[in-house]
């Protein structure tokens, strides 16, 4: 049997081939032959098939393979896995998979496959070709390793991964293994508590969890499974510091401390540290807490509205008790140095100064109008007419505020309106 490998534009094919666990984007096909034969598409030339042949585009492959099946040499070699690495004529290899039919191995961070027939002959011919030194695995990366660099060539590309590890994989493992463990036990706690939450407080979860989430992962967090597994975060780690880049990978990870800062004030402010029930905010209280969420929000690059803020805070009223726990759960995994400062803002955001300063008087039609407009409720003309549209707008934002609703913009509904807008 021989079998066909599609990548892209570029077909790679191999003999002895039986796999089952390519999917949509490798594309297999089988073919009857007595004679294996291969043609080089890079060349067009005729080559053995069981020489490793170039992967171009390892960030499509290279999240898909199964790191869990083994191939088996036989002899003192033993079992060829993935981390292994093996000493062949062309170098040490790195092996991201390896199975009865094939095997995955990089090269200084060039990415290649090869039919298990000719990976054998090679690493077990290389002793004779260097004077009888044995070729069996130096090294060996523990399986979340792999993960995480499974993760980091998903995040980047194939020229971005070796940007990236700019040296020896090992090397490159060793170096950075301190900031990985904490890494993934940050990430993961986090994953927990997005999981969480999303029972118990949905747009706390969608608006500020999941939110800040996106802005670390950005393009790539559709990459990242939902399931909060040793593997699965270690995998989202590489995928973060694939998209961000080396120097920027530390950058990325402090931007997760907000939320632990978000959770922190929101505990203070409704008094979950020293009760099990949510005391009720006060107008100040809740202008302070808002505008919390908000400005520390705006330092991870994420806008929230008022509404969305006021929705908060109806979940934690609603919750506590499971609020508290996952700040509990949060609290201690992040260092107080890597905590990013509190940050308030201004209650509306944004708003300009130009439209604080163009405001009617707050206790004219026009005024109550602008306000409203201001904050997304009303969409129509600024003109001073009681009409429908402007007391539907008003029976939004009562309804919002949990004040009377009754559509007219009374001095109770001014005042609110005031301190929604911040002038």
């Amino acid at each position: 049997m021989i079998c066909c490998i599609a990548l892209g534009q570029q077909t790679i094919v191999l003999a002895d081939l039986h796999t089952s666990y390519w999917t949509d984007k490798i594309e297999l096909k089988r073919h009857e032959a007595t004679r294996c034969t291969l043609l080089n598409f890079h060349g067009g030339q005729r080559m053995d098939p069981h020489d490793p042949k170039p992967i171009p585009n390892p960030e499509t492959l290279i999240p898909m393979l199964n790191t869990r099946t083994t191939l088996y040499l036989g002899g003192f070699w033993g079992e060829v896995r993935s981390g292994q690495t093996w000493l062949a004529t062309d170098g040490e290899r790195l092996i991201w998979s390896a199975d009865p039919s094939m095997v995955i191995f990089s090269i200084k961070e060039k990415f290649f496959v090869q039919t298990s027939r000719g990976f054998r002959g090679e690493v077990t011919t290389y002793p004779f070709v260097e004077g009888g030194r044995r070729a069996e695995p130096m090294r060996k990366l523990a399986e979340l390793e792999m993960k995480l660099l499974i993760g980091i060539v998903a995040g980047s590309s194939g020229i971005g991964f070796a940007i990236v590890v700019g040296t020896e994989i090992f090397s490159f493992v060793v170096e950075n293994r301190t900031n990985f463990e904490k890494w993934k036990r940050q990430l993961g706690t986090i994953l927990e508590v997005r999981a969480f939450l999303k029972l118990h407080a949905p747009t706390l979860y969608d608006k500020v969890f999941d939110a800040v989430l996106q802005t670390v992962w950005k393009d790539v967090k559709s990459q990242v499974p939902n399931a909060v597994t040793g593997e699965t975060v270690a995998f989202g780690v590489g995928v973060i510091f694939g998209s961000a880049g080396k120097a920027a990978a530390k950058g990325k990870f402090s931007l997760l401390g907000v939320l632990v800062v978000i959770l922190q004030q929101i505990v203070i402010r409704f008094g979950l540290n020293v009760a099990p029930q949510a005391l009720k905010l006060a107008a100040d209280e809740y202008a302070k807490l808002a505008a919390e969420i908000i400005g520390n929000l705006n330092q991870a690059g994420v806008v929230i509205t008022d509404a969305e803020v006021r929705k908060i805070v109806e979940e934690v009223e609603k919750n506590p008790r499971q609020i508290k726990e996952a700040f509990d759960k949060l609290n201690g995994v992040f260092d107080k140095a890597e905590l990013p400062p509190n940050r308030p803002a201004p209650i509306q955001q944004p708003v300009s100064p130009p439209a604080a300063v163009n405001a009617p008087r707050p206790d004219w039609l026009t005024g109550v109008q602008y306000r409203l407009k201001q904050l997304g409720h009303y969409n129509g003309a600024i003109n001073g007419v009681n009409d429908k549209a402007t007391k539907d707008a008003v029976i939004a934002f009562q309804t919002l505020r949990k004040i009377r609703v009754d559509g007219v913009p009374g001095p109770q509904t001014q005042r609110e309106l005031v301190a929604a807008c911040g002038y």
